[in-house]
């Protein structure tokens, strides 16, 4: 009998204690598997992969035939390698790229640049690239090879959305639209082909619909078009089943839906209900990933009246910016102001914390307005508000060079969000983002000022550390919270502040700059020296802001005395300064430590707090400037999940620091993290 054709599919990722808690299963190339799997089972054999060393392991023992590579930004050299490691082992291997970095707009011929560019980055040795939906044109692929061999599948193009570049300045292609029906593609998850993956080394991930209807240029999937399309609802209901019979072990792992948006199908509310009815029936999930639709009309909101409990951000609004021309360049719609004060209203009648996010960095958009913007959004109650660079994404039409050059994107490279290099027999591999420092309307110096303030949205909003003081200033108070933010960040007399504090200041200053290169080559350089100097470890990760809030809450202590010197400095009333106190020293108390989660602690506040915080249900029982006693102690919710965590932490012995760290990124919803019973010990 002749053997089977040996098909490697790989979505890497790099591996190390950093990125362990964020390694999602395989589910995209789980798909391109099942669906070949269903046609061509008896002339090809389907092996994935996630960790690069198996991979380079097994093509180094036994070299494919076909090897696919899914490609993001924070895999690409790694996939580079693989390409030519394959080659080397196997000169006929055929090599197959496919993913968001693959540039492509039907009628927009300027996308063949961009290949070509990919091409030449990939050094020629990929063969193929497949855009949009993979399983079609990866079965169209598999077709040809056996229909006419493998020295003759370059020949002529291959029907459905299979590219090849036969040399600089010609591109074989033709057209594939994303229409696959969705009920045609076996379940990877419920058929056990991802059994090895649905472990607590990795998070699940579940897709019910697919593609996206908005354009925005910043985005890959802008660049898409096509009917969006679901799963059928009892197949995802099965594959909830699924994970949460494997994950309820788990409960610290979040289960990630990634649909680009969630909540615009009406049976999207019934999901939701589902994964609710899962928490309590079977413990899992306690945790939900989702992107919900941007204009979060009635199917969205009636989903979030169940997932808001389980989504650490609650109601999201994604924003990105308020600039009503940047909206335009980036061919983006944001809900109008009323909807957006009628949207707001209608969270907080229903208890649910609202979140959004702002892109630093686009188009037309410059300090001032974006600092307005930064307050608008404070003001109007958010809950937690994320800033993130502008990144340049390939396959995202921003990146194109007309694009670039039209707004004067000064860009810098800087590692990527979790630390994503290694060594491999001897050669380093590494990946880097690139993002924009500077454009027409916003210099390198508002770059860096921005970035402060974003530092404090993060850990006052995101972080939640002292968020009870930022509402109650919200609700109660004409402060300017931004300037609050910027007098935090900016000390008049930086010389004359506590030694820690200042210490922190300058470090974070050295830090933010020290992550910027010119080049990627330079950052490459700025990787390999660290983990060199580290012994061949892979250090601390690069995003500063979750490892700077994560030494303020666990381990400085200046804050608290940070923040009441800015607020006596705003003469505010005496009975608001009484709460604010109060609310200062809960915000400092109610952290749980993680290595003691069952400690309990107490407090005495004022009369006036109690009534603020709503501890006690007979106000008239209590006077206002009476000093009563409050205890804080964890739920056992709360208790089961921080156990989970720290209980895989301790095992692997990971150095103390990390577990805080990652904390703040992986317990979900983040309110975990503080004590969630606050209660009268008298009065």
């Amino acid at each position: 009998m002749k053997p089977k054709v040996q098909v490697y599919l790989a979505d890497i990722t790099y591996f190390n204690e950093y990125t362990s808690p964020q390694i999602t299963i395989p589910l995209n190339i789980g798909y391109i598997k099942a669906y070949a799997n269903k046609f061509f089972s008896d002339y090809f054999e389907f092996k994935l992969f996630k960790d690069p060393k198996k991979l380079i392991k097994e093509i180094h023992q036994n070299p494919p035939d076909i090897l696919g590579l899914s490609c993001y930004y924070w895999n690409m050299q790694f996939d580079v390698y693989a390409a030519d490691f394959a080659k080397k082992h196997n000169p006929d291997v055929i090599v197959v790229a496919g993913g968001p970095q693959i540039d492509f707009k039907d009628g927009d011929m300027s996308f063949k640049e961009e290949q070509i560019k990919l091409h030449s980055e990939f050094n020629q040795l990929c063969d193929f690239y497949v855009i949009n939906e993979g399983e079609l044109a990866f079965n169209n692929l598999l077709d040809r090879f056996l229909e006419v061999g493998p020295e003759k599948v370059f020949d002529e193009p291959i029907n459905g959305g299979v590219h090849f570049i036969n040399s600089e300045d010609y591109l074989g292609d033709t057209y594939l639209g994303a229409d696959l029906d969705l009920d045609a593609l076996p379940s990877p998850i419920l058929s056990g082909m991802l059994d090895e993956f649905l472990t607590e080394d990795f998070m699940p991930t579940l897709q019910t619909s697919r593609l996206c209807p908005y354009k925005c240029t910043f985005c890959s999937s802008g660049k898409l078009r096509g009917k969006l399309r679901a799963f059928s609802k009892e197949r995802v209901f099965n594959e909830i089943d699924y994970i949460s019979d494997i994950y309820k072990k788990f409960p610290y792992k979040r289960i990630w839906i990634t649909d680009e948006n969630f909540g615009i199908l009406k049976r999207d509310t019934e999901i939701a209900e589902y994964l609710y009815q899962s928490k309590k029936e079977k413990g899992y999930p306690q945790g939900v990933k989702v992107y919900f639709d941007k204009k979060f009309q009635l199917n969205s909101r009636m989903a979030s009246v169940h997932l808001a409990d389980m989504e650490s951000d609650g109601v999201t609004l994604a924003f990105q910016t308020l600039n009503k021309q940047t909206l335009k360049a980036i061919k983006r719609i944001n809900l109008a102001d009323d909807e957006i004060d009628e949207t707001i209203k209608w969270a907080r009648k229903n208890g649910f914390p609202v979140s959004t996010q702002l892109i630093q960095g686009l188009p037309y958009e410059t300090k001032e307005t974006f600092m307005e913007s930064i307050e608008y959004l404070i003001q109007k109650r958010v809950n937690s508000l994320g800033i993130s660079q502008c990144m340049v994404l390939k396959g995202a039409e921003l990146n194109r060079r007309s694009e670039r050059e039209k707004y004067e994107f000064k860009t810098m490279w800087r590692p990527c969000y979790l630390p994503s290099y290694d060594e491999m027999d001897g050669e380093f591999i590494c990946e880097a983002e690139e993002i924009v420092v500077s454009n027409k309307w916003m210099s390198f110096d508002d770059y860096l000022a921005l970035n402060k303030i974003g530092f404090a949205c993060y850990l006052l909003t995101v972080a939640e550390y002292y968020s009870r003081v930022i509402n109650y200033l919200i609700e109660n108070t004409d402060v300017v919270i931004t300037e609050l933010f910027h007098d935090i960040m900016n000390p008049a007399d930086r010389d004359l502040v506590e030694c820690s504090y200042r210490k922190f200041l300058d470090d974070y200053d050295k830090e933010r700059v020290d992550e910027l290169s010119e080049t990627f080559d330079e950052a490459k350089q700025k990787m390999k020296n660290s983990f060199m100097n580290a012994n061949n470890q892979v250090g601390e990760p690069s995003r500063l802001n979750v490892k700077f809030a994560s030494r303020l809450i666990y381990r400085e202590k200046w804050f608290k005395q940070a923040l009441l010197t800015n607020l006596e400095d705003k003469k505010l009333k005496k009975d608001d300064m009484m709460i604010l106190h109060d609310l200062i020293h809960i915000c400092e108390l109610e952290w749980v430590d993680l290595l003691n989660i069952h400690q309990s602690k107490s407090l005495s506040i004022s009369g006036l707090t109690h009534k603020y915080l709503g501890i006690v249900k007979d106000y008239n029982r209590v006077k206002p400037h009476a000093q009563y006693d409050i205890c804080f102690t964890v739920t056992d919710e709360q208790s089961r999940i921080l156990d989970s965590y720290m209980k895989r932490y301790s095992n692997e012995k990971i150095k103390t620091q990390d577990y805080s760290n990652n904390a703040l990124d992986y317990i979900s919803p983040r309110r975990r993290l503080r004590y969630e019973h606050i209660g009268i010990v008298n009065g």
